[in-house]
């Protein structure tokens, strides 16, 4: 195995937990063989319907549909609070809105008190006295709001953002440059289009320029020692372009100029090459417009696709990961038609085929899922299911293959994920009651301490855990310590069960010649 880079998202919880990696690499850590996979993706279009559409992907057996949002909760929660802060101050704005707006009613009543008296002499009545106030109060309203548009309006802002390109720096800001299109100059020689580009290139340390949406990407010359010595006086130079109002970019100059091939989908294109300019343009060119880049397809032909990496991705020493780690993976997954991936960055062209040499065969560690009861995904696909399961058990199921479980691949006295892989996921449809506490209804991790009499279980409320590694003892629920029972028929395969009781039900773990029974009662 060989570490071609590290990445870092800023979520704690992802950073710790996951790589990326390629498909048969995992199959060999996972003990999976050629034909196991961890799952599938499925893209929507509509971000909205995640949700729905993974409640109605609910199966009975062995699947288990998440949402993004249950996937990354702690993204979403954080998208939460800043949504909530967003209507906050959009609140006080308003609150202070209002308040001067009866600030400036008052004193035109103060300041008219003695015309009102003579108002109402002539016999005015109450409700043309005030039609009057407001008749003036909305113009002084008007031209207020008139004013503050049209001075807030040219005032730029530009902030940065490092990008995972060392060399090149991502300039935002708050008004869109070149909507919805991008464009890449590589020096000054291919930057008529743009006389902001060719303003740009008139400083000594800049050697490239993209543009893009709202933000222009430079790259700096290798003698440049730091951004930090040359980020200011670029950021002054396009706050005061933007606001005299410089063109960005000449339509009718790019127009005159040979252009790479576009992602947006003709008439002209073929199936393959329509799918790939949609998986581009809706799931590719956002996330790398993030780190201020940009891809754009140039051509499909006998199953190699061509595309060319822009601004910070150019030259990028993670661009390769990103390529076949991600959008490569992704594309022949969704377009099977796709056999092999040319990029290129710049001028360099580098080439990537399907070409891993083959693991060793190793045993299973396939998925499973149990209910409560037991009988109900036959109740599920025969129609007769008129209420939700009791409980829910998904796990993995490691296999012995003459190995030495427990106080071996199992040791005693530490944290164990209950099988392989993702840790065990169980879910309660109902509240129940376990070694004395209330469970609530939801989805909990389980964990277990072994030792050779008993078992630690442990319910803990963090889910979607990859192994024991993110395991924080402040989220657990309850710990039960049971029995563990000796047996005489040996468990190949690690087991999981509900067994149905008068008062309840025992989950029931069997491997190896040991077996344990935790009780639930509801």
């Amino acid at each position: 195995m060989v570490i071609v880079g590290i990445f870092k998202t800023g979520v704690e919880e992802i950073d710790k937990t996951f790589a990326i990696a390629d498909l048969r690499l995992i199959q060999h850590f996972n003990d999976w063989d050629n034909n196991t996979i961890g799952g599938y993706e499925v893209f929507i279009k509509d971000y909205k319907l995640t949700q729905q559409v993974a409640d109605t992907m609910q199966f009975p057996m062995l699947w288990n549909a998440k949402s993004l949002k249950e996937v990354n909760p702690t993204i979403f929660d954080w998208l939460g609070v800043m949504d909530t802060n967003r209507n906050i101050v959009f609140a006080i704005m308003a609150i202070v809105a209002i308040i001067n707006l009866i600030t400036c009613l008052l004193i035109l009543v103060l300041e008219r008190v003695k015309m009102v008296g003579i108002l109402k002499a002539l016999g005015c009545n109450n409700i043309t006295i005030q039609k009057i106030f407001l008749y003036y109060a909305a113009i002084i309203s008007a031209t207020g709001v008139g004013i503050g548009c049209v001075a807030g309006n040219p005032i730029i802002s530009i902030y940065t953002e490092m990008t995972p390109n060392p060399e090149t720096m991502k300039f935002v800001a708050n008004k869109l440059l070149y909507p919805g299109k991008s464009i890449d100059f590589q020096d000054e020689s291919t930057a008529n289009p743009s006389p902001l580009a060719k303003e740009l290139f008139s400083s000594p340390f800049i050697k490239s320029v993209f543009i893009a949406s709202n933000f222009i990407t430079l790259t700096k010359t290798a003698d440049t020692e730091d951004w930090q010595d040359v980020v200011p006086s670029i950021k002054q130079f396009l706050k005061e372009y933007l606001e005299n109002g410089g063109v960005v970019v000449n339509d009718d100059e790019v127009a005159k100029v040979k252009q790479e091939s576009s992602n947006v989908v003709s008439a002209d294109d073929d199936d393959v090459v329509k799918r790939v300019k949609e998986l581009l343009e809706n799931y590719v060119k956002p996330a790398v417009e993030m780190d201020g880049g940009a891809i754009q397809f140039k051509s499909y032909h006998n199953g190699v696709v061509n595309l060319m990496m822009q601004g910070s991705c150019s030259g990028c020493p993670s661009s390769t990961v990103t390529l076949k780690a991600g959008i490569e993976g992704m594309m022949k997954r969704m377009i099977p038609e796709i056999k092999s991936f040319c990029i290129a960055l710049s001028v360099l062209f580098a080439t990537f085929s399907l070409a891993q040499s083959k693991p060793t065969e190793l045993d299973k560690s396939p998925m499973d899922a149990s209910y409560l009861p037991a009988n109900y995904p036959l109740l599920k696909l025969n129609g007769k299911a008129k209420d939700q399961p009791i409980a829910r058990l998904l796990y993995s199921r490691p296999q012995k293959n003459g190995r030495v479980i427990f106080d071996g691949i199992v040791k005693y006295n530490e944290m164990w994920r209950l099988g392989a892989n993702e840790a065990t996921e169980i879910e309660f449809f109902k509240a129940v009651k376990i070694g004395g506490k209330s469970v609530a209804k939801g989805k909990y991790t389980l964990y277990c301490i072994p030792t050779a009499d008993k078992w630690t279980l442990i319910i803990n409320k963090d889910n979607f855990s990859w192994g024991n590694f993110s395991y924080d003892a402040k989220k657990d629920v309850v710990r039960v310590d049971c029995k563990v029972e000796k047996t005489t028929d040996i468990a190949e395969s690690f087991t999981a069960y509900f067994e149905e009781l008068k008062t309840g039900a025992t989950l029931n773990f069997m491997w190896d010649d040991v077996k344990v029974q935790l009780p639930i009662i509801f």
